[in-house]
């Protein structure tokens, strides 16, 4: 990004500050006692002295925010020690956007500071002269591939909107370049300033090893000239005498739209660099007692001049570098107390799909509120019609210069800014990992709250975006993003999202809000339904409403009322239907009509082996269609001559065994899911499951399964009203013993009593007297407790 703030942990975190529009409200001030040391000055900022230099003369380094907060033409800075101490200070460089880069002289032992600023009509800027040796610092421009202008960023002071400038170095290249530290495009150019430690004085080897782009290397002011010394890494070169001591080392480097495309081999043996648009470059030395341990030890026998160290030189090391010490900002006032509009940027994920571009990236925005009154409110706005409040919000930018405007007001006054920074993160984020879901949909979330309903939020959306909405829902988490989305701003979405898309977001949702909200959620569908083009999904979303009647609302009758006409017509939403009004007969203890319903529907099944295998697609009807087939599927009727529970009748025994078999592996499908964390796939295979064996309800886990979904998704109403069924209405199956255990579970979730849930373990006892069940009920009641005790039941206890 554009404003990078060297003295922050993160190489994406930006200070950025604003014009103050007002600086005279009538306010209590931190300021109005002899605490204010230059009287002239506006603004201060706290600082926190961290990381000492390693050389006195090398000062400190210190980013100023700017962009109108710094008064009058240019900013004059004063910095002051706690107990009044004056440091000389100069401006390295300035920009109202990037704002100031400061260098001011070593306090000593003194630990925090204060930098006043006021205005002045030039520059106070740093020059070898002031006897301070900063660095290493980078100033680069935006646009240009002229060497002229990376030789006119030397000269310090004010620079144009397209560049920037911070504290520079990196592990990998301690003094060297291996592309542009903020991620943007060619063509560029760039000035790099660094003061050099010398211990062992004499005849050295300044080796300079370009990879790519045009770059000439100062030292002392002299121009280095490398020759070929040797073949060996490292062995592009000039010797020159240097004293002990430090030696101000300048590189100059430019490249254009494609790089020079060399190929190289670096110094220290690193392997080839061919990034063609990434200048790169690093510098190395030999002083004249360098060990051959330092030069990558011996050369082995296999290679040219055996024995001989490995490189001509090596690469400058940190401790051959003078590093500036770095400090942090703590807060930052106004003399007359009010707000000042400041706020730091961090990229925190990067989303990109394959080989889809523009990559987007989110972005956590903090107003600082450290210095402002405690009343201060934060607003951000994008350029466009998007507006949000808030000290801390998420967004998302493509990669690119982009604008953040912000304003902190307080009693009626406000300061606003308008701050650009180029947006990029080299990292990239995972939509397989949940934090990142996570993140996307609060960012996403934040987003689309900052447009006014009016306005379509989607408007920029590319397929990245998209994708990553799609890909970031989950059953259960972040269901606010899809509130927002599908109850109020439905009308721009609908427009764009696919009907598969718009199936699964309904699905998702549904499944949240009929659990919080069940009247909320029959409404939504009522709308949903008016709106849907669609008279198959003007079905399906009937049969939701359905649902929300008979697992949230009780209301079976209701619910019949809706099924009953859907059920006479044809298709998978008549079948969808009439397995419904089996599990209301089911949930009424009407055993004999839920079979009617359930087996009027798996009757009509035709399986393939492509099926059993888990190949087929659609599980073939009777008739020759698919359960997708909808125009040649004939209306289904309760067959008065349906199986029952306890054996499959009017069936031959391959088929038996093909529903068998299928049943078996959908059990398994739906377990693996759910562990491995895909509860919307695990849905979808539970409603084929039904759908096309209804049956498994009462004769195989189909049950177990279901509860167990709705428990993990956090409906545990449905999930108990299920087992509670089943465990009612089947009197011998395999799976009753679990049923009952998943049903305790399920009341214990809901912080039933001892008395309750020992009065469940005894009823299931004398149910089942000679089942295995009873053993596991006696080891139940004997960790609860025979005392009665009354107390908040959890699973651990059990």
């Amino acid at each position: 990004m554009m404003i990078r703030n060297y003295f922050m942990k993160s190489a994406t975190l930006a200070w950025i500050t604003t014009a103050i529009a007002g600086l005279l409200v009538s306010v209590p001030s931190p300021a109005a006692d002899a605490n204010w040391h230059v009287k002239e000055a506006p603004v201060r900022f706290k600082i926190s002295l961290k990381e000492k230099p390693s050389e006195k003369s090398s000062g400190y380094l210190l980013h100023l925010p700017d962009g109108g907060i710094l008064p009058g033409a240019f900013p004059l800075t004063h910095v002051v020690t706690e107990s009044g101490k004056q440091l000389a200070s100069y401006v390295m460089w300035q920009s109202k956007g990037n704002g100031v880069l400061l260098v001011f002289e070593d306090p000593g032992a003194e630990g925090n500071a204060f930098v006043y600023v006021s205005g002045s009509d030039k520059l106070k800027t740093w020059t070898p002269q002031t006897g301070l040796t900063p660095g290493p610092v980078i100033c680069a421009e935006q646009g240009t591939e002229s060497m002229d202008t990376a030789r006119n960023l030397s000269k310090t002071g004010q620079v144009g909107p397209l560049s920037y400038f911070q504290k520079y170095g990196t592990s990998m290249a301690p003094f060297g370049m291996t592309g542009d530290v903020q991620g943007r495009p060619n063509p560029m150019c760039y000035y790099v300033l660094a003061y050099l430690i010398t211990t062992d004085p004499g005849r050295t080897l300044v080796a300079m090893t370009v990879f790519n782009g045009n770059v000439q290397l100062r030292l002392d002011g002299q121009l280095v000239t490398p020759q070929r010394i040797s073949s060996k890494p490292g062995g592009m070169g000039q010797w020159m005498e240097l004293s002990k001591g430090l030696h101000k080392a300048e590189v100059y480097c430019s490249i254009g739209l494609t790089g020079t495309g060399k190929k190289q081999v670096g110094v220290g043996g690193r392997e080839i660099m061919s990034k063609e648009q990434l200048c790169a470059w690093t510098m190395g030395w030999r002083p004249p007692n360098t060990k051959i341990e330092d030069l990558g030890g011996p050369r082995p026998k296999d290679l040219p001049a055996p024995g001989s160290p490995m490189w001509e030189s090596h690469k400058i090391n940190p401790e051959e570098i003078s590093r500036s010490g770095s400090c942090k900002i703590m807060e930052i006032n106004s003399k007359d107390g009010s707000p000042v509009a400041v706020c730091k940027l961090e990229s925190t994920e990067t989303f990109w799909f394959d080989e889809e571009t523009p990559p987007i990236f989110t972005y956590e925005l903090t107003a600082v509120a450290a210095g402002n009154p405690e009343d201060s409110q934060y607003t951000w706005s994008f350029g466009d019609a998007a507006k949000l409040s808030g000290q801390k919000i998420a967004w998302f930018f493509r990669r690119g210069m982009q604008t953040v405007n912000m304003t902190a007001s307080s009693r009626g006054k406000q300061s606003t800014c308008s701050i650009p920074f180029y947006a990029f993160s080299g990292a990239r984020s995972s939509m397989d990992s949940p934090e990142t879901k996570s993140n996307f949909r609060k960012a996403c979330l934040s987003m689309i709250k900052g447009y006014p309903i009016e306005a379509d939020p989607t408007a920029t959306w590319n397929d990245t975006m998209w994708n990553c909405f799609y890909d970031a829902q989950e059953f259960g988490k972040g269901s606010d993003l899809l509130d927002e989305v599908l109850t109020r701003r439905w009308i721009h979405f609908s427009k764009k999202v696919k009907i598969e898309k718009q199936i699964m977001l309904e699905d998702i949702f549904f499944n949240w809000i009929s659990q919080i909200d069940a009247d909320k959620a029959i409404k939504w569908l009522v709308e949903q339904e008016r709106s849907s083009p669609s008279a198959e999904r003007k079905n399906d979303l009937r049969i939701m409403q359905a649902e929300v009647l008979i697992y949230q609302k009780a209301k079976y009758d209701d619910a019949k009322k809706m099924l009953a006409p859907i059920a006479k017509g044809t298709g998978d939403a008549a079948a969808t239907a009439t397995v419904r009004l089996g599990d209301i007969a089911f949930l009424e203890k009407n055993m004999n009509e839920a079979v009617n319903y359930w087996s009027a529907v798996q009757n009509k099944v035709k399986m393939t082996q492509d099926d059993i295998k888990g190949e087929g697609s659609q599980i073939k009807w009777d008739d020759g269609s698919t359960d997708k087939d909808k125009k040649k599927n004939k209306p289904i009727e309760p067959d008065p001559k349906a199986f029952t529970s306890n054996a499959i009748k009017n069936e031959k025994v391959d088929a038996w065994k093909k529903a068998a078999t299928w049943e078996t592996s959908k059990a398994l499908n739906v377990t693996t899911l759910l562990t491995q964390g895909f509860p919307l796939e695990a849905y979808q295979e539970l409603r084929r499951w039904e759908r096309n064996l209804p049956m498994s309800k009462i004769n195989s886990d189909y049950v177990i399964q279901e509860a167990n979904f709705y428990m993990i998704i956090g409906n545990a109403k449905r999930a108990r009203k299920l087992l509670e069924s089943y465990c009612e209405n089947v009197d011998a199956s395999a799976y009753v013993a679990n049923a009952a255990e998943l049903l305790l579970q399920c009341m214990m979730k809901d912080k039933e009593s001892d008395k309750a849930l020992r009065k469940f373990c005894e009823d299931m006892k004398k149910r089942f007297e000679f089942h295995p069940l009873v053993e596991r009920m006696d080891d139940l009641m004997r960790v609860i407790g025979a005392d009665g005790i009354k107390r908040e039941a959890t699973l651990d206890k059990l």
